[in-house]
């Protein structure tokens, strides 16, 4: 437990509240409005007698933090399974809970102890409109049917947690909400956790966000995604993380990312933001031809969606050929091989003129050359990042051409680095930068000479 002194600092108390310090304590409960207990404030046996205690001397109508409106209670790993740790929990969970709270998070040590905290939850905060559950390892689909309120919902698994299922059941519970908006799960969800609604429910009715961060199979999201679609579309941001298994075959991938492409196709008019993520084995690109449809693109990331031998810059083009209001584009290879060049950021200069934003697996061994006799490059006046991941090494020979060509392209670039970038590479990327200066400077110079010989030319005529 702790309080506040008079200038803001914190103190901590160790033993139980003394009388003198209770009015003190009541004073700057009020000011307390979010809570966060991180996994190493484990709430020991007699923290949660002395809440016990603290509660017992409140009116019943009354709070021990009033005003609090976000409580985020994560793992504790000393707590159990057994009776007495439920206890302990369960006391923490109803001390500190009010009508008030409108943001919640827990990680209930055992199932028994998961369904009294949603009974607390629903019962002490009617206006709860955000919840996390960690680690549910029951059927809760009736319990939160009953959050009619709740705008946000975040039900993350286990770390390699398998068995517990985003199930059909669930999600016709979590469909039925009226005001969910956000919905971000990672348990896990396949074809045999999942039913095709009929068309004329209520399913997801007011969905923006669908974040799934376990799917083992892309044919079960794709139906989702369509029986969301019968409804309202307006889903604007989709994160699909899944999983390729080296047992399934090649055309077995190739029909389940299809049948993701496809649902997300009837996002065409609404869907700003796409996150895809493959763990195992990657399909092939013309299973992503679909993805094409949504011109109203705004953020796109893909991650190992293809084999890196085939993320060519004609790959690039086309898959942006249609994102004209593109503005931020990654895509992640975690592994080497990838064929594309530079040449694939004038691509995407070209079909998405307001990029400002990008990051790309270049292939740095080829550089190609700025054609100053052709078609010129587009150029990009406002700034532009350019994320640099691991796989990007460049040789000091290479900082000039490599700087002449992203010059011809973004003149006004700022290179930014991913966290696994060691030393050395970001001091080679950082050397580049004084070149990318120096030849917009020589270009500027150039254009100067260029606008002043046509002038005196035509001063002559």
């Amino acid at each position: 437990m702790w309080t506040a002194t008079p200038d803001d600092t914190v103190t901590f108390v160790d033993g139980p509240l003394l009388s003198s310090d209770r009015q003190r304590f009541d004073t700057y409960a009020k000011k307390v409005k979010i809570l966060d207990l991180k996994e190493c404030a484990d709430p020991p046996k007699e923290t949660s007698e002395l809440l016990a205690r603290l509660l017992a001397t409140l009116h019943p109508e009354q709070r021990v933090l009033s005003n609090l409106q976000e409580l985020h209670m994560h793992s504790f790993p000393s707590l159990g399974r057994n009776d007495q740790d439920s206890q302990a929990y369960l006391i923490y969970v109803s001390t500190l809970l009010g009508a008030g709270v409108t943001s919640f998070t827990a990680a209930p040590p055992s199932a028994a102890c998961t369904v009294l905290t949603l009974s607390y939850l629903r019962f002490l905060c009617p206006a709860v409109q955000d919840l996390c559950i960690i680690k549910p390892d029951c059927d809760i689909a009736l319990m939160l049917s009953g959050f009619r309120g709740l705008t946000k919902l975040n039900l993350t698994a286990a770390i390699s947690d398998t068995a517990t299922a985003l199930s059909s059941s669930l999600l016709q519970s979590l469909g039925a909400l009226p005001n969910l908006r956000h919905l971000s799960t990672t348990l896990a969800f396949d074809t045999s956790t999942y039913q095709v609604q009929p068309r004329a429910c209520t399913y997801f009715p007011s969905l923006e966000s669908l974040k799934i961060g376990n799917a083992l199979d892309l044919s079960p999201v794709g139906a989702l995604l369509c029986d969301i679609a019968s409804q309202t579309p307006k889903l604007i941001s989709v994160t699909i993380d899944y999983t390729s298994t080296a047992a399934s075959l090649p055309s077995a991938r190739s029909t389940q990312l299809r049948y993701l492409t496809r649902g997300l196709s009837m996002y065409s008019s609404s869907l700003v933001t796409l996150t895809l993520a493959c763990n195992g084995r990657p399909s092939t690109a013309e299973d992503l031809q679909c993805l094409s449809s949504l011109t109203k693109l705004r953020s796109v990331t893909l991650v190992d969606l293809i084999p890196s031998d085939t993320v060519t810059d004609l790959f690039f083009g086309n898959l942006t050929r249609t994102c004209s209001v593109l503005q931020v584009f990654t895509y992640l290879s975690r592994t080497s091989g990838s064929p594309s060049t530079l040449a694939a950021l004038g691509i995407l200069a070209s079909n998405c003129p307001q990029l400002w934003a990008v990051s790309l697996p270049f292939n740095v061994s080829s550089i190609p050359p700025v054609m100053e006799t052709g078609p010129p490059l587009p150029r990009r006046m406002s700034p532009v990042h350019l994320l640099i991941h691991r796989l990007a090494f460049i040789a000091e020979s290479q900082h000039p051409a490599i700087a002449e060509y992203i010059s011809a392209i973004y003149p006004n670039v700022n290179i930014n680095f991913l966290k696994d970038v060691d030393t050395s590479l970001r001091r080679s990327w950082e050397s580049v930068i004084p070149w990318i200066a120096l030849f917009e400077r020589v270009r500027r110079i150039e254009r100067q000479r260029v606008s002043k010989l046509s002038k005196t030319e035509g001063e002559h005529k």
